[in-house]
């Protein structure tokens, strides 16, 4: 109970800086005889993805690599796009879409001879409960865990093969803000057992 009440009354405490500070223009414009322009403070003009405040709406383009355990075939390059919606200072949800668009070829041999070529296309369709964590000021941690859709097929000279599959999915990652409503994020996202992406996209966040 000490612990929950020492974190109530910060987050108390902060909430009456913020209001504080977001007042402050108000209050020196009002008594000042000739208006002038007073700056924000930062805590207003936060809308930014790691901190997504409830209404606050961010896009992220993705690139990405798929280690495919399955025929040891080569890494899939894939092109993804992930749109989020805030509903806190730390939590948001997500969806996600990742497209395999070169790679993935394969090679099956018995002894030295070669009976079958080919390779993996892999698309995902996903939606994310999403955590962020400040670790320092320009740092984030990033925790995720949904249910996705993927779509799986081998294409080989002797026979073609396609899986669909729906399945929970979860990944970590690590974001960094260069700028306001901006950022960088790397993620790895498992798949399924024989599947897992590796990517690095680029955040822009907006407001409706």
């Amino acid at each position: 109970m000490t612990a929950r009440k020492a974190r109530l009354n910060s987050h108390i405490i902060a909430a009456l800086v913020t209001l504080s500070l977001a007042a402050t223009p108000v209050l020196l414009q009002a008594a000042a005889p000739v208006p002038a322009p007073v700056a924000k403070p930062a805590a207003i003009l936060a809308a930014t993805p790691e901190a997504a405040n409830r209404g606050d709406h961010y896009l992220l383009a993705k690139i990405g690599f798929m280690s495919i355990k399955r025929n040891d075939a080569d890494v899939l390059t894939s092109l993804g796009a992930v749109y989020g919606f805030g509903l806190s200072p730390w939590w948001s949800l997500e969806a996600e879409a990742n497209l395999g668009i070169t790679g993935g070829e394969y090679t099956q041999k018995q002894g030295a001879t070669v009976v079958q070529t080919g390779d993996y296309r892999v698309s995902t369709l996903a939606g994310y409960g999403v955590f962020r964590y400040r670790v320092a000021t320009p740092v984030y941690a990033k925790v995720k865990a949904g249910l996705l859709y993927e779509h799986v097929k081998r294409t080989g000279t002797d026979s073609d093969e396609t899986s669909n599959g729906i399945g929970i999915g979860g990944g970590l990652g690590l974001g960094w803000q260069p700028g306001r409503t901006t950022t960088i994020e790397g993620e790895i996202t498992g798949i399924d057992r024989k599947l897992v992406l590796f990517s690095i996209g680029f955040n822009s966040a907006f407001k409706w």
